[in-house]
């Protein structure tokens, strides 16, 4: 099988991509043949296919002029570019199925509509609450919140809990707005894949087809065995010998 993943960091940037690239050498253990479709970033070991990957794009640059942050805004919420290399790239790796996580802003959701139009299966694997929460995580001010239920997604403005500028906020919440009006997830996506039965129950409790949705456990690759010796058998002393009090009688 040619399995097509879509991640939007080519390195080992956190955690995300650590199980990425340890899933992918997984799957080529097992006989199938991998190909990533990323962000360009010289921190990343070279590919077959890196002449399709997105330009560098760097949204904490502060030295940018008004229309180039304003391209910037309008690639993060729908990219026509990211959508334009990957329809490259699949016709030049023809993948059977796509594994696509973490692809917010760099690549952005526009990718899941060209998946679609080219017929690719895509399963989406969540590693974050991202599909009910703008800024990832469900927690505001150290406290858990789910202010953002039933599509309420100008609360990231509101309540504050994006750590960014409010201008930040605000395309956070213009980008789950787009999708979720375009109906992106439920249309693109074939298979959603879930961490936990927690992270399960809170997309089904937002509305999410419960039938969609499979769970699959984070695991870690092991570097090293480490074989513990069985425990011995505990020895024991066993006296009949009763302390006597001193000046006790015989």
């Amino acid at each position: 099988m040619k399995i097509l993943y879509c991640n939007k960091y080519n390195f080992p940037f956190s955690g995300t991509e650590v199980y990425l690239f340890e899933a992918m050498e997984m799957m080529r253990t097992a006989g199938h043949e991998v190909a990533l479709f990323s962000m360009a970033d010289s921190r990343g070991d070279p590919t077959p296919y890196d002449q399709h990957f997105v330009p560098h794009v760097d949204f904490k640059q502060t030295e940018i002029g008004i229309y180039d942050r304003a391209r910037q805004v309008a690639h993060a919420i729908y990219s026509s570019d990211a959508r334009r290399r990957l329809r490259r790239m699949i016709q030049d790796f023809r993948p059977d199925v796509a594994h696509v996580r973490n692809i917010y802003h760099h690549l952005s959701p526009s990718v899941l509509w060209e998946l679609k139009s080219q017929g690719v299966p895509v399963l989406y694997h969540l590693n974050d609450f991202k599909l009910l929460c703008p800024s990832y995580n469900m927690v505001a001010k150290g406290h858990a919140c789910e202010r953002c239920r039933g599509g309420q997604f100008w609360r990231v403005i509101s309540e504050g809990c994006y750590s960014g500028p409010v201008g930040s906020g605000i395309v956070l919440a213009a980008e789950a707005y787009a999708h979720r009006w375009l109906n992106t997830y439920e249309k693109c996506v074939d298979r959603f894949l879930a961490p936990s039965r927690f992270v399960k129950n809170k997309l089904v409790e937002n509305g999410w087809t419960a039938s969609r949705i499979d769970v699959l456990p984070i695991f870690s690759a092991c570097q090293t065995v480490l074989r513990i010796p069985p425990p011995r058998a505990p020895k024991f002393f066993i006296s009949d010998a009763y302390p006597r009090k001193r000046g006790s009688q015989t």
